[in-house]
């Protein structure tokens, strides 16, 4: 902005309005001037009169064109999650600033029953599950709620053997109530579990220095076992955690004949330390005698391809006075969760 500070003197007013003008001119496209902020209304309207429309309520006014936008994605998402199934804005009208949407909302679903079919294939159903399953009855249908539900079904025959177990909606009663606008709908899930998928092998690839038998004690993963997706999803992070490797790519899993191996991609990190200095000196205390004095450190990890480690620090700088630590550490003894932890200080 700026500012002109224009001083003049009686008798002198022709000139001083000819100065002013020419000044102006050349100020006034760069002058800035404080205008109030542009609003973005929003009015929508139903395409047909119901009880639902009648209380619709709101927000109306909108900081900018993007956040009206945003706001009206969220609405109809809230709408498809409360029943509302065939709620959509079927038409925008722009003018200026101000947004007129047409909303056809549609009528209200709920359940009147959804129920789990069953069979041999529903054996895996948990406890929890079938409870969510009856709290979401007699409620309006939200999208979100089934789609929980039919995810931690999924998941639960991912991690028991069933990779490929798919669930399917099948609609048995369909009644609409003209009074009230509202569809009630009995449906029954069905699952199919597939075959049931079991542990082939551990294929390691690349320069490690690892055994399988302990990846497989460590991973959770054996030769026999059901697949289990968590554990696969897992594998990433917990060879992370081990300091003498390193993943060069993703796992990769291959399926034939109802078995699944999975392949790992490994390469040995160079962390093992062993330095120190060792001095050697007659003892003028005990008759010239040799005194042995250092500071040696030496961890070793993994040296038995069973993910153990060894550490070492002894120090002796004068007659009488040393430190000695020694831990060792070698976990799934004969392949049992059982491993020794020891640590010795002198």
């Amino acid at each position: 902005m700026y500012c002109i500070n224009i001083g003049f003197k009686a008798g002198k007013t022709k000139n001083i309005t000819l100065i002013f003008v020419l000044v102006w001119g050349i100020l006034a496209p760069n002058m800035a001037f404080c205008q109030a902020n542009p609003v973005f209304g929003l009015t929508i309207v139903c395409d047909t009169p119901n009880t639902f429309c009648q209380n619709l309520q709101y927000k109306r006014v909108f900081q900018d064109s993007l956040s009206r936008l945003s706001f009206l994605n969220t609405f109809i998402n809230n709408l498809k999650d409360n029943g509302y199934l065939e709620a959509n804005f079927d038409l925008l009208s722009l003018h200026k600033n101000q947004l007129q949407a047409r909303l056809h909302s549609g009528s209200l679903y709920q359940w009147h029953e959804l129920k789990i079919e069953n069979n041999a294939n529903t054996v895996l159903v948990t406890n929890a599950d079938r409870q969510r399953l009856k709290t979401i009855n007699k409620e309006p249908i939200s999208i979100k709620k089934y789609n929980y539900l039919v995810k931690n079904i999924l998941q639960t025959y991912e991690n028991n053997g069933y990779p490929f177990a798919k669930i399917s909606l099948d609609t048995i009663n369909h009644q609409h109530h003209i009074e009230t606008q509202s569809n009630a709908i009995e449906a029954q899930i069905t699952i199919t579990k597939q075959e049931l998928i079991t542990i082939d092998s551990l294929c390691l690839f690349g320069t490690y220095r690892i055994g399988v038998a302990f990846l497989e004690d460590y991973l959770g993963i054996r030769v026999g076992d059901v697949y289990s997706q968590q554990k696969i999803n897992a594998i990433n992070r917990k060879l992370r955690d081990l300091k003498y490797l390193e993943i060069t790519q993703a796992p990769k899993i291959m399926f034939y004949k109802q078995r699944a191996v999975i392949y790992i991609f490994l390469k040995d990190l160079p962390i093992n330390q062993a330095d120190g200095i060792v001095g050697v000196f007659p003892n003028n205390r005990l008759n010239n005698k040799l005194l042995i004095t250092g500071d040696v450190n030496l961890l070793i990890y993994n040296s038995l391809k069973r993910g153990e480690h060894f550490s070492v620090n002894w120090k002796r700088l004068n007659v009488g006075v040393s430190d000695l630590k020694i831990s060792a550490n070698y976990p799934y003894i004969f392949s049992l969760p059982l491993g020794i932890d020891a640590d010795f200080e002198r």
